[in-house]
């Protein structure tokens, strides 16, 4: 029997063999793809790439800021579309009246409410949610990753 750490975690040999197939061949070369990893292969790798991505993320750190700056910008802009869009969205559901529509719509409008909100900075403002923006915008993600989630059950 072979040590813990040098079983194989898991096998993709059926459909993924790094062996006879070409393409996960030459996933192999690039990044060093296994359809059998053992723990030591499967944890070296991930510090491997753990450790050059913290290198660049040092290297780059400037452009990361500009990066960022950026994103912020982007964020004000699809935020205030988003809401648009839920605004939108909300008339149309009050015109052709029903209880999903109006529900789906009116959290729609909330999430997009509290990311045109965070967006601007418009938390730091209270007091009592001073420090929590980056949890409330993770919030308003998740909310409306549920929300299309819900939305594509129904349908």
């Amino acid at each position: 029997a072979r040590a813990w750490f040098d079983a194989t975690m898991w096998s993709t040999k059926g459909c993924c063999n790094d062996k006879t197939n070409e393409f996960f061949a030459m996933l192999r070369a690039l990044f060093g793809y296994q359809d059998t990893p053992t723990f030591i292969e499967w944890s070296t790798y991930f510090a491997y790439w753990f450790l050059i991505l913290s290198v660049m993320v040092f290297i780059y750190r400037d452009a990361i800021v500009k990066i960022r700056n950026g994103t912020a910008r982007y964020m004000r802009f699809s935020s205030g579309m988003l809401w648009l869009s839920a605004f939108v969205g909300f008339i149309y559901a009050c015109g052709n009246a029903n209880w999903i529509s109006l529900t789906v719509t009116i959290f729609f409008l909330i999430l997009a409410t509290a990311s045109v909100l965070g967006s601007y900075d418009a938390f730091t403002r209270i007091s009592a949610i001073a420090g929590a923006r980056k949890k409330i915008m993770v919030a308003v993600g998740v909310g409306s990753f549920l929300l299309g989630a819900y939305v594509f059950a129904l349908t």
